[in-house]
């Protein structure tokens, strides 16, 4: 391609990116930046056992005085820092033993579980990294104890299927909330995610509703995914002329442009710092604040981890997932734009539904232009700094067939790859590498079987 390539020295003024927070919102309980030294020490050491045990803890007393301490005493012979964080903080508690019915069929036995998934709103803690909800939601279980962004998506299908529609309806209305609070939708309701999105699956969560329900049932929506759509096209009333770097957008010469993932800060995640620090200790002091960055930038994308950030395709230091532009967010941002002319038209806003009708065309067009290999005959990420494509086969390729926004003759070609490449007995592995990377070969994850599934269907 002879396009014009975004230069890597454009970056570096987006160091000053700050964590999104509305006026009326109290600054956030941060746990890395309140405890300092214990947070370090306690994470690095994994005295927990998991990382994420002690950023969902909260204190037992103010945490200024838990510090000092800790600070006076952690250098003294005998210290045990496990009782002592014991003693200051209470731990998140695991979800109760559920014994099986085994005689249930499997949709009674997968009925009767949402109750022990379900969170009711309640007031949090000032020094909790809860972020309270005004509606009940469902959390994946486990070590996950709140509502998860694209996750939820998936779980509003099942609640809808399983007739739990007002239970939907609140989860859906949760996230206007978010929108309405923060200006998007956060990885999940902790303050820790509060740097970063993920895959912007609520268009399709209110397509999923309005199917059941009708398009006049998420009219009242329409704000919040124009609020939501504003934050990932970096809210330009316009795409930028010449070149542009911002978060989420990124603008070539010719005024082509993309939307891309992002890391909004420069160091560790609290959920995951110790085996990040790990991770970057061969990564050059001068390089870590990018390193960390790209590893934010993955978990806005949901694929933490996989090699297809990878540049070498297969080492994590490589990782480089700010300079891709992924052909599966640009498939949702097109329905997303695809809804907002559709709910536009329906009310009359003659020129709002043609603004976003053509963003729509716009963006099919470039997704088929940028992110087709047609040597391959499949969907690839784009690399807008190498100026190429990735070559690393994923299922993210299934993502503009789930979207109709893929040709007809580009989605027969991909299924029959799909079908050669990546079908497994166990069903759709994620990519072709055996990496030891969770998103990567062999796993295979149920969002992508359905997002396969619904995509083949489409064609």
């Amino acid at each position: 391609m002879s396009i014009p390539v975004i230069k890597k020295g454009l970056y570096p003024f987006l160091l000053l990116a700050l964590v999104a927070c509305s006026p009326g919102q109290p600054e956030p309980y941060l746990p890395d930046e309140v405890f300092g030294e214990l947070f370090r020490e306690v994470q690095q050491t994994m005295t927990l056992g998991d990382y994420k045990t002690f950023v969902d803890a909260i204190p037992k007393r103010s945490p200024k005085v838990i510090l000092q301490d800790y600070r006076s005493s952690h250098s003294e012979a005998g210290f045990d820092l496990k009782a002592f964080v014991l003693e200051n903080f209470e731990l998140p508690q695991p979800l109760p033993f559920i014994e099986v019915d085994t005689g249930q069929d499997l949709q009674a036995h997968l009925r009767s579980h949402w109750t022990n998934l379900v969170r009711q709103p309640v007031k949090t803690d000032p020094n909790s990294t809860l972020i309270e909800l005004p509606y009940p939601y469902v959390v994946p279980g486990g070590r996950f104890r709140e509502m998860f962004y694209w996750d939820s998506y998936f779980t509003i299908l099942g609640l809808l299927a399983s007739g739990e529609d007002e239970l939907a309806l609140g989860m859906i209305r949760n996230f206007a909330y978010l929108i309405d609070e923060y200006g998007y939708i956060p990885n999940g309701n902790r303050s820790y995610f509060l740097s970063r999105s993920q895959p912007p699956f609520f268009a399709a969560t209110l397509t999923a509703y309005a199917e059941k329900h009708g398009q006049e049932a998420i009219l009242e929506f329409l704000p919040h995914l124009e609020k939501e759509y504003d934050y990932w096209m970096d809210h330009q009333a316009e795409i930028p002329k010449g070149e542009y770097v911002g978060r989420h957008l990124i603008v070539l010469g010719n005024g082509d442009y993309f939307n891309r993932y992002y890391g909004a800060k420069d160091y560790a995640r609290a959920e995951g710092y110790g085996k990040e620090m790990r991770w970057a200790e061969s990564i050059p002091d001068e390089e870590r604040p990018q390193f960390f960055r790209n590893l934010r930038t993955v978990c806005e994308s949901g694929w933490d981890f996989s090699t297809r950030w990878y540049a070498d395709g297969r080492h994590k230091s490589t990782i480089h997932a700010m300079d891709l532009a992924p052909v599966d967010l640009q498939s949702l941002l097109y329905m997303a734009e695809h809804l907002l002319y559709e709910l536009h038209q329906q009310l009359g806003n003659a020129p709002q539904a043609s603004f976003y009708q053509s963003r729509a065309e716009r963006r099919k067009e470039l997704i088929h232009r940028y992110h087709f290999a047609p040597t391959q005959g499949i969907y690839l990420d784009y690399d807008f700094v190498g100026d190429s494509l990735t070559n690393r086969p994923t299922l993210a390729m299934l993502y503009p067939l789930y979207a109709e926004c893929a040709t007809p003759e580009a989605a027969q070609i991909v299924g029959n790859f799909v079908r050669a490449r990546f079908l497994s007995d166990g069903g759709l592995a994620t990519s072709l590498v055996d990496s030891g990377e969770q998103w990567d070969y062999p796993n295979g994850w149920a969002p992508h079987q359905f997002i396969g599934v619904q995509g083949l269907l489409n064609y």
